[in-house]
């Protein structure tokens, strides 16, 4: 006799579940008591959308990045969720299919193009996704959204409006999920991987966060503070601390 045991991770479909943006914060179901004195907001992030028309996501970092917002107030709790705007989101919703590749889903011509138009499409190389799903973090008085892309988009903390996105990153390659700011908010700190022949990490300054009539936009400029080799040809790292 035979037995059979489902595995904790056999209903993994669910995650893979699309959902919709909220038209306006609604109450949460609060199990147990929260301190009256525990009042803020929980922002998190993370893939909501899984097809565009037909066209389905294979990989889990490849779902649109949806925002997620508690507030807490008076021991009350209330949600409220958006999609990210990114490129990656609105060209596809737009004409509803996948246009930018994603990590484990390719995007493939437009096949209302003519037969030259996607001939030469594939010479174009593969574009890279804004899709920033990942993780979200302050820098100084801002929020970003990133992924592993040299791109993060700001988002308003408030209404989870998107703002606008911005190269973070000096190399064209990828960057890490998470940055480190100083105490007082006034450096971020990136280490990136640059690919090639050769791998190497170089680590980016953003100084002045606080100084928005001088340098509104930080992000925009970071300068290099040191590269160094990769210990392998090919290799990615986790940015998890810088002591």
């Amino acid at each position: 006799m035979v037995s059979r045991i489902e595995h904790p991770a056999g209903g993994y479909k669910k995650i893979f579940e699309s959902c919709e943006e909220l038209a306006e914060p609604i109450p949460a179901l609060v199990t147990g008591i929260i301190p009256a004195w525990l009042n803020g907001s929980l922002l998190r992030l993370g893939p909501g959308l899984f097809e565009i028309g037909d066209e389905p996501f294979y990989h889990l970092f490849d779902g649109q990045a949806l925002m997620h917002k508690f507030d807490l107030k008076n021991g009350q709790v209330t949600y409220y969720r958006r999609f990210v705007r990114t490129d990656a989101y609105v060209r596809a919703m737009t004409e509803k299919r996948i246009v930018i590749t994603e990590f484990g889903t390719a995007a493939y011509p437009d096949p209302c193009k003519n037969i030259f138009s996607r001939f030469f499409t594939y010479f174009r190389g593969i574009e890279v996704t804004d899709n920033c799903l990942v993780n979200v973090y302050p820098i100084g008085e801002d929020f970003y959204a990133c992924t592993e892309t040299n791109f993060i988009t700001k988002v308003n903390p408030d209404t989870l409006e998107t703002v606008e996105k911005t190269c973070a990153i000096i190399s064209q390659s990828m960057a890490p999920l998470r940055t480190h700011t100083s105490n007082k908010m006034a450096q971020c700190t990136t280490l990136e991987t640059v690919l090639g022949r050769t791998c190497h990490w170089p680590t980016t300054l953003s100084k002045s966060l606080q100084h928005k009539k001088t340098n509104p936009i930080p992000l925009r400029s970071p300068k290099l503070w040191c590269s160094s080799p990769a210990v392998r040809d090919s290799s990615h790292l986790m940015f998890i601390a810088l002591v």
